[in-house]
């Protein structure tokens, strides 16, 4: 497959469309998280004791752990797909029309520093939560 090839056919609005795409899809990631973030504090928060509490947390944090992250990862991912457009859109000949475009797409572009912040201030948070409604287990 020639990628090259592949480049060459991609207009300024195929670029546009595609930046929104992966917009869409970083949305839905965002949605998706934020969902399993209100579950697990919901659950959490539940005036019912977990059954076996302390194997039950461990368990709640380790997939919530492995969610976060694959989450984290699918977003980074597709924010460097971000990145290839841009500098695709960047090579375009229609200076005028790309330099719209980019500023467009630019204004899609998760800020890579904020979005770790927000991501590690929720991770951190919903693990913090398990832990401590019902009581740290060690506090007992």
């Amino acid at each position: 497959m020639d990628t090259d090839n592949d480049h060459k056919d991609m207009t300024p609005s195929k670029l546009v469309e595609l930046a929104f795409d992966r917009d869409a899809f970083i949305n839905t990631m965002w949605t998706l998280y934020l969902a399993a973030v209100a579950g697990v504090v919901a659950l959490m928060a539940a005036d019912k004791p977990l059954p076996y509490e302390l194997p039950t947390k461990i368990a709640l944090i380790i997939i919530f752990a492995v969610f976060a992250r694959l989450n984290y990862s699918a977003i980074r991912k597709v924010g460097h797909q971000q990145d290839i457009l841009l500098s695709m859109l960047q090579k375009e000949d229609a200076a005028e029309d790309a330099a719209n475009l980019k500023m467009l797409i630019l204004g899609l572009r998760l800020d890579p520093c904020c979005f770790r912040a927000v991501h590690i201030l929720f991770d951190v948070a919903v693990v913090t939560a398990i832990l401590a409604i019902h009581g740290f287990p060690c506090a007992r």
